[in-house]
């Protein structure tokens, strides 16, 4: 049995080994909450009002304090944590909200949360989603049967939904290492991931090497439906760019993925959105599931 923990870190050492910067910890040190008791018994029980709450701010202001909340729920989760693996993943889930006030400081000049992300890393601070070394999963039933030469699946079968986080760049030890640590961790789950992204575009096979990190990640996967949809693509290949069709001309090309992105979607085609599995870990007859 896993020894409890017994010695909890203070919040700012905490949020340090999250990646909070010190200019990040005196940005959440001059905010004030009002009645955090109440926020978070508002967070559990009727988001919509929590949400509707933090309207009557400023915009910047608001980033601001969903950082500042959310940090404060996920150190409180983190506190209430009985393991080692149970603080561990409330460290490491943090991150995501580094990378995300990171990102926000970029557009804003400020250190916060982004519109509308709080309405997904609520799911995360609600263990819904669990972050593993790079990538993070959540179990979810899918909408739709899959059929494959590989494998059927019915609609509604649960599988691993795995979501890429920013950070670091991914390298083939990372993808393996989270995903071995998430079969352990969800080992009553049958072992199929799932995912939806940019990532799993079969356009990228005419844009990168298939040494490439993004492609050692999309190989795993054995893409079953597309999205005509290029918004998710252009946002994280052009982060400062609009997506405006008129514009593409005068998108970046500092990668190779920029320059051959570009020249693909200046031929009017688009980088599809990609929903796939990967059955590389999925054994039935040894009875994994």
């Amino acid at each position: 049995m896993e020894r409890k923990e017994t010695m909890k870190l203070s919040l700012n050492e905490y949020l340090k080994n999250a990646g909070f910067t010190k200019a990040m910890l005196q940005t959440l040190d001059t905010l004030e909450l009002m009645d955090e008791a109440y926020l978070t018994h508002l967070f559990y029980m009727h988001k919509d009002a929590l949400f509707q709450h933090f309207e009557q701010y400023d915009e910047l202001l608001k980033y601001q304090l969903y950082l500042k909340f959310y940090t404060h729920l996920f150190y409180q989760r983190y506190l209430k944590a009985k393991t080692n693996q149970e603080a561990a993943l409330c460290l490491d889930g943090c991150k995501d909200l580094y990378e995300w006030a990171i990102l926000c400081h970029h557009y804003f000049n400020v250190y916060g949360i982004l519109p509308m992300m709080w309405m997904f890393l609520d799911r995360l601070i609600e263990g819904k989603i669990t972050r593993l070394g790079r990538l993070e999963f959540e179990p979810k039933a899918i909408d739709c049967e899959i059929r494959l030469p590989e494998i059927y699946l019915p609609k509604n079968s649960v599988l691993l939904n795995v979501h890429v986080p920013a950070g670091p760049r991914l390298t083939s030890a990372d993808i393996t290492d989270a995903y071995q640590q998430a079969l352990h961790y969800f080992n009553g789950i049958v072992p199929i991931f799932h995912c939806s992204s940019w990532l799993l575009s079969p356009q990228l096979d005419e844009c990168l090497d298939e040494s490439t990190r993004i492609m050692q990640f999309k190989k795993d996967y054995l893409i079953y439906s597309l999205e005509d949809n290029a918004d998710q693509f252009i946002e994280r290949v052009w982060p400062d760019r609009e997506n405006e069709a008129s514009d593409y001309v005068n998108y970046e090309e500092n990668t190779t993925l920029q320059k051959n992105a570009k020249q693909l979607l200046l031929s009017g085609r688009i980088l599809q959105k990609a929903n796939g599995i990967c059955i590389k870990y999925y054994h039935p007859e040894s009875d994994n599931v």
